[in-house]
């Protein structure tokens, strides 16, 4: 239960970096190039 609590934690934490990441780049790459 532990392991899954800590396995859980990390995915959420790193789709969240990994979808800001995107959204920004997706913004900034539009943006100048619109």
């Amino acid at each position: 239960m532990e392991q899954q609590t800590k396995e859980g934690l990390m995915s959420s934490k790193r789709r969240r970096k990994k979808k800001a990441r995107r959204k920004n780049g997706a913004n900034h790459g539009k943006r100048p190039q619109t």
